[in-house]
């Protein structure tokens, strides 16, 4: 998050440059369904399966406002549908972000918040809940990063085994730069002290993303910045090997970035950033598998205003990454969005499509699969203060369950009459609601009823060919399969055989 008024700034460029909303396509089931986040304001999640029974929970970083900060545990209970938060205090005042792992290796998932609003060091900005083995948590152990943690990852930076942690401090002590801190894990839950880089920019960091960049195994990281010239950019650390990170290089990002994450989107096996901004549109910068980033190219996600978190997921099943952006961010009452961009196949992005979350500001957004179908779904956290009619009291979470996509099924015959013993090929097309579909799935084809073969799609078209069709008129149907992303559909057509 940025301070209150550079978000007032932001939100002006924001509404002057909104962009009309796309029609809607069922990709979700709606509407989406609300709970309670067990604090105020919502602000960062993860899904993970915290009590290891076998369905994903929600963790939700709650609040900003003092004693009302913490993280909400939502079970899971099959279905897609959860239990109420339980809430776990955190030690310092506004949990902003949120991130799982197992910490100290006995195999369940803790939790790692980032808090905001310090004013004195050390000051406990992180705050460490081991899991009791049980999906419940101990304490909160306090480690100092900063004084106003607005990410944080988990990963192993020094190539020891064992987790550490890497938290993004939008204000560092000086109040001058942003910073990021390493704090390498001892594999029992604790760290040590946390080793500060300053960046390149000013108090402008907001997000923070890890990934091996130029393929030496070693997990590097990229962070959203503006320079000194207000000019948004993504710094890339390159990883030593051994943790440390003392080079800092930057790109223009074309946009000020409110949120960064890192996915192969082109298919050439190397990491790109993907940029959400704060006035409305997306960066994609390609990575070139060295640490280097090609120039940013823009897409609008259809949202006006300051978008708050960008993830990844195969929502058609069509084998790509696809964007998922939450949003707008507004300091006023303003219903809560996501922004969906398909992926067209080779990392270029189809028109958004726009959806509600029944929420006040979308701050953060998960892709995860909730409900066990195989089809991605999507979790909220979102500012629910009560503003709106729906919204329930305090922090919301969202869920928009997955749905398949309505497919349209034409056929085709290569000639009609025919001849008897003469090749006959039928051309099945398939249109899927929303993105194409995937090469490789079988469609039946039948005759007047009795099933006579099968072909597989490519390119969205799937073809049989017969000479086996006896005299007379005969009804020949194409009947492509339902899946966890397709909803079934058929089509006939009429050959004559003289």
């Amino acid at each position: 998050m940025a301070s209150k008024g550079l978000w007032d700034c932001l939100f002006t460029l924001g509404f002057l440059f909104a962009l009309p909303l796309s029609s809607q396509s069922q990709i979700f089931k709606l509407p989406p369904v609300l709970y309670q986040s067990g604090g105020r304001s919502a602000r960062s999640l993860a899904v993970a399966d915290v009590n290891k029974d076998g369905i994903p929970d929600v963790i939700v970083a709650n609040g900003s406002t003092v004693g009302s900060g913490g993280v909400g545990v939502l079970f899971g209970i099959g279905g897609g549908t959860f239990k109420s938060a339980q809430t776990y205090p955190v030690l310092f005042e506004g949990a902003d972000a949120v991130a799982v792992a197992d910490l100290n290796g006995d195999g369940w998932p803790d939790l790692v918040v980032g808090s905001n609003g310090g004013v004195s060091d050390p000051t406990p900005s992180l705050s460490v809940l081991l899991n009791k083995g049980d999906g419940t948590f101990k304490a909160a152990i306090g480690y100092s990063a900063g004084f106003d943690i607005r990410s944080v990852a988990i990963a192993d930076v020094n190539g020891d085994g064992k987790p550490d942690v890497i938290a993004l401090d939008q204000a560092d002590r000086h109040f001058i730069h942003s910073a990021v801190a390493v704090l390498l894990g001892n594999g029992d839950g604790t760290f040590d002290d946390a080793v500060t880089y300053e960046l390149l920019g000013g108090t402008n960091a907001l997000s923070l993303a890890t990934a091996d960049l130029n393929g030496d195994g070693k997990p590097d990281l990229v962070l959203t910045d503006a320079d000194d010239k207000g000019n948004g950019i993504i710094e890339v650390l390159l990883n030593e090997g051994d943790g440390r990170f003392p080079t800092r290089v930057k790109y223009l990002s074309g946009v000020f970035g409110s949120s960064v994450t890192l996915e192969d989107v082109n298919g050439n096996g190397k990491p790109d950033a993907i940029v959400a901004s704060a006035t409305g549109s997306v960066a994609i910068l390609s990575g070139n598998g060295n640490g280097t980033f090609s120039k940013a190219v823009l897409y609008p996600t259809g949202l006006a205003g300051n978008l708050t978190s960008v993830a990844i997921g195969d929502l058609n099943g069509d084998g790509t990454p696809d964007l998922v952006i939450s949003g707008p961010l507004e300091f006023r009452p303003q219903n809560g969005k996501v922004a969906v961009l398909i992926n067209n196949g080779g990392g270029t992005f189809k028109a958004p499509i726009i959806y509600g979350t029944g929420g006040l500001n979308a701050y953060s957004v998960a892709v995860a699969n909730l409900n066990r179908d195989l089809k991605p779904d999507l979790v909220v956290a979102d500012e629910c203060d009560g503003y709106i009619t729906s919204c329930p009291a305090g922090g919301g979470v969202a869920v928009l369950l997955g749905v398949p996509a309505r497919t349209t099924t034409t056929l085709m015959t290569s000639g009609s009459p025919s001849l008897h013993g003469q090749q006959v090929t039928f051309t099945a097309t398939i249109i899927a609601a929303y993105g194409p579909i995937p090469n490789g799935i079988r469609v039946t084809f039948y005759n007047n009823g009795t099933r006579i073969g099968t072909a597989k799609t490519m390119n969205g078209a799937a073809m049989f060919t017969t000479t086996a069709l006896a005299v007379g008129t005969h009804t020949i149907r194409a009947s492509f399969p339902s899946s966890p992303f397709f909803k079934a559909s058929s089509a006939t057509v009429s050959q004559v055989v003289n």
